[in-house]
């Protein structure tokens, strides 16, 4: 029996451990199986929450909080996190070694299509301590109340933390596949059910965050494809990372077709060959450069001036070149023309000689053209740019006058700067100046500058004293051949009135000598009137005026003038015409010209009418006349 008793016992014992044995190394596997589901779940949280840092490209942070919870776990023997791209974020390894541990791996997908992969090898140690203790447990309570034990914990922990923890992670799930605004069930105030709470938090604010990204995206999105600028971005090797609507516009090609593309793909070798130096340039010097670049378009090349720099990561490295381009071909075209127009107008002034000058009354400084200059025989440099470079050389006969009038005009007193002046040559002679300038008001209507020319009018001024001076001699030799003219007549009338006298004297007719004598004294009378006339000329005199009878002077001019002419003139002066004030030489002299011309034009004969009438001139009449009594002879 006590064999049989053994042996049951025996039995039950082997049974009891091997029962225990199996429930040890099933329990171990459940262990094993909760702490890797444990681990994937730990490992998803930590992704999600780096996930955010990777928005910003925040390595570091990724790395710093990664580093940090593998400290603070204590049973990880070594764990690696890294892109699938196989770029590595952060290692953490001890220097212990263990031959048993459970490697989990875990993948969290990335906004960019790239993705985490996170690798942890865990140790097994607490799960082979927990097994030996449930091992130990279970031998001194019992199988029975062991299992019964261990099967009420594992519903309660199921109830209590798995149910929780699958619903955190069917939510990580979700989030993950991007319903950023799922919420998980709460049923509890416990710490799963805070853990809820704050899962819940994060996810609203996960959600506020994407969608503010997401307005920034657009935001920036509107700026890029909005603007008139090309806009372009691209990698350390030259290929395309992005590129804004205006370059695909104006370049036919769309973001997708041109990324991965270079430069020598769109354009010609040499134009491309160009561009990459730029980028070159940019990223070897690390700074925001400037370049003017020549691009080929549809209606043929344009220049752009294209602003290019450097880009970089949160960790201050280069990962690319962007530029901004602005199209300046119509700006080139006109700064050309300008040129040529500038040009043309410096030829002009040189041509014209016509100096400028801008004077700026805030600094009184003024800033002379080398045409200005070299009227007076300066070089360029020879002078300096200040008002009193100006004044000091005006000659002092018209410094008073020229200071007073450029006065006035700033004042307003006068509404145009307009004057001659001399002003000293280098060599100290004086050169004829014509200046004239316009002031100029700022926004506010206050004067800050005056702008002008000069003219050297020296030689015009000798040319038209010249010129002067040939009108005066001309004007004496036609006054001097109206003398001799007038002086022919008069000594024609006395010979053939002397030639009379003696015919008359031989024939004993003396009333007719008597009327001859009288005629050739009133010729030789008028013919001292005319010399008197003339030396009164030659010294400057003014004229010899009287009271003349018209009437009476236009009768002898007639009959001076006309005798043994074939021409008959008719005087029609009535005998009420008003006498005058003036030079009876001067006004036979006029008549007597007037009628010789008329009876030389009238070679065959014809009539003269002479008429007079008398009258009064006012104000405002067109004559010039002062306002008085006169009188209109006509012939």
């Amino acid at each position: 029996m006590r064999k049989i008793l053994y042996i049951i016992i025996a039995t039950i014992a082997f049974f009891i451990l091997g029962t225990m044995a199996i429930l040890f190394e099933h329990e171990r596997d459940l262990l094993l199986q909760s702490s890797s589901k444990h681990l994937h779940e730990k490992l998803l949280i930590l992704g999600y929450v780096a996930r955010l840092d990777m928005m910003t490209y925040d390595y570091s942070k990724v790395e710093e909080n990664f580093i940090s919870w593998c400290e603070r776990d204590g049973y990880i023997i070594s764990a690696m996190v890294s892109l699938e791209s196989g770029f590595v974020i952060a290692r953490y390894s001890q220097e212990i070694q263990h031959d048993d541990y459970l490697r989990v791996t875990e993948t969290v997908p990335l906004f960019d299509r790239d993705k985490l992969i996170y690798t942890v090898d865990y140790s097994t140690d607490f799960i082979d301590k927990q097994a030996r203790s449930l091992f130990i447990k279970l031998f001194s309570w019992g199988t029975v109340v062991m299992v019964l034990l261990v099967g009420s914990l594992w519903m309660l922990i199921y109830r209590m933390a798995v149910i929780p923890l699958n619903r955190l992670i069917e939510g990580a799930k979700k989030i993950g596949h991007g319903s950023l605004k799922h919420l998980i069930e709460i049923d509890s105030k416990d710490e799963f059910g805070r853990l809820a709470s704050e899962f819940n938090l994060m996810s609203e604010r996960l959600y506020d965050l994407v969608e503010k990204l997401k307005g920034s995206e657009q935001q920036q999105s509107d700026l890029l494809n909005n603007t008139s600028s090309v806009i372009y971005m691209k990698d350390l090797d030259g290929k395309y990372l992005f590129i804004n609507r205006r370059y695909e516009d104006l370049f036919n090609v769309t973001n997708q077709d041109i990324m991965g593309k270079k430069d020598h793909d769109l354009f010609p070798q040499e134009m491309a060959d160009a561009f990459r130096a730029h980028d070159l340039k940019v990223l070897s010097s690390d700074t925001i450069m400037e370049f003017e670049e020549t691009v080929p378009q549809d209606d043929g090349e344009h220049i752009y001036i294209s602003v290019k720099f450097p880009l970089r990561k949160y960790s201050g490295e280069i990962y690319a070149v962007c530029g901004i381009s602005t199209d300046i071909t119509l700006r080139k075209q006109s700064e050309k023309e300008l040129l040529s127009s500038k040009k043309q107008l410096q030829i002009s002034l040189h041509a014209s000689n016509i100096g400028l000058w801008s004077w700026n009354l805030q600094t009184n400084e003024v800033d002379f053209s080398p045409e200005w200059k070299a009227q007076i025989g300066f070089e360029d440099d020879e002078i300096a740019n200040r008002y009193e470079e100006w004044e000091s050389r005006l000659h002092p006969a018209d410094r008073k006058r020229v200071l007073s009038d450029l006065k006035d005009y700033m004042d307003g007193k006068k509404n145009e700067y307009a004057v001659e002046f001399w002003l000293r040559h280098k060599n100290g002679s004086y050169r004829r100046i014509f200046s004239r300038g316009e002031k100029l008001d700022d926004v506010s209507g206050e004067t800050d500058y005056m702008m002008g020319c000069h003219i050297d009018i020296t030689e015009r001024k000798q040319m038209e004293e010249e010129l002067l001076k040939a009108q005066k001699l001309e004007s004496i030799g036609v006054l001097a051949g109206g003398i001799a003219h007038d002086f022919n007549n008069l000594l024609t009338a006395i010979i053939n009135n002397l030639y009379l006298i003696k015919n008359h004297a031989s024939s004993g007719n003396q009333e007719k000598m008597y009327e001859r004598i009288e005629a050739a004294h009133s010729a030789s009378v008028r013919a001292q009137g005319l010399t008197y006339q003339l030396l009164t000329f030659a010294k400057g005199g003014m004229p010899i005026k009287g009271l003349i009878d018209i009437r009476e002077l236009v009768g002898e001019s007639v009959s001076i003038t006309l005798r043994g002419s074939n021409v008959i003139c008719e005087n029609l002066i009535p005998s009420d015409a008003w006498h005058i004030e003036a030079d009876a030489g001067q006004i036979s002299q006029a008549v007597n010209n007037i009628l010789i011309n008329a009876d030389q034009a009238m070679p065959d004969g014809g009539t003269i009418v002479i008429s007079c009438e008398n009258s009064i001139i006012k104000v405002d009449n067109n004559l010039r006349l002062k306002e008085g009594s006169y009188i209109k002879l006509s012939i």
